[in-house]
């Protein structure tokens, strides 16, 4: 990131921020998974996917499907359609249409590939859906499932107010 007296920008891959002019400055070293480089011009500042930021250096994850990884063999996050375990030894694969999940269970789903779909029902619908790895999307689908709409109050008032009615009634009874 560079500064001056008026605003902060991110430097492109493959340079680093210039303390003498707050600009960016092409990095001197272009060392194995380093994205951006450090004031030094030689030192790791980000890493590609895959690498995790290691003591000033990129180094590659070694668990499989790895986003980044805070020592090579323990995993901080893993890539889409992939969860990691508890203790980051392992990215596993999440069910389809599923981009970030905690198991391969359908209900660990919290984000979707894609739009049109609401975690934890990332799956394909349809008569004949099939999940295509390659482009991580439907095929066979013509209208993908629509998102819930949430911008009305009305059913969750409406909840309220059965719950209130049902309540009255018992206390009712209960006389």
């Amino acid at each position: 990131m560079t500064c001056n007296a008026s605003s902060c920008s991110l430097c492109a891959d493959g340079f680093g921020p210039n303390a003498a002019d707050n600009g960016c400055t092409a990095c001197t070293s272009s060392s194995t998974g380093m994205v951006t480089c450090a004031t030094d011009l030689s030192t790791a500042a980000t890493c590609e996917s895959g690498y995790g930021l290691i003591a000033g250096v990129c180094t590659s994850c070694t668990v499989a499907n790895c986003g980044s990884c805070a020592a090579a063999a323990v995993c901080s996050s893993c890539m889409a359609g992939y969860g990691m375990s508890l203790v980051g030894d392992a990215c596993n694969a999440c069910t389809e249409g599923c981009s970030m999940c905690s198991s391969n269970c359908e209900r660990s789903c919290t984000m979707c590939l894609g739009t049109g779909r609401t975690a934890p029902n990332c799956s394909c619908s349809g008569t004949t859906p099939v999940w295509n790895s390659t482009t991580l999307t439907c095929d066979g689908e013509s209208v993908p499932e629509a998102e819930p709409d949430t911008s009305s109050g009305g059913d969750s008032s409406a909840n309220v107010l059965k719950f209130a009615v049902i309540v009255l009634i018992a206390l009712i009874a209960l006389l």
